[in-house]
């Protein structure tokens, strides 16, 4: 699995889920981007796409707030 493939996940995701376009490192939590609701709904997409386990408490920012710490979030892990 690589970041491209992840990010390109997340990216289509995210629009599904927001009608916006956004990029790699743009903050999609802190601005608002996603809500609560369309965050856990991109939490349990990403269980089922990757087979991983997402805590509560990893839904931090440092993991979650752009697409690419989110992939990078996702690749740890991966390889756990």
């Amino acid at each position: 699995m690589t970041k491209d493939i992840i990010n390109c996940f997340l990216f289509e995701k995210i629009k599904e889920l927001t009608f916006a376009e956004v990029q790699f490192d743009e903050k999609i939590v802190t601005t608002r981007i996603l809500d609560s609701i369309n965050l856990v709904d991109l939490t349990v997409s990403i269980e089922e796409e990757y087979g991983v386990v997402i805590q509560t408490g990893d839904v931090i920012e440092e993991n979650v707030d752009t697409i690419n710490r989110l992939s990078n979030f996702i690749l740890r892990k991966l390889n756990k």
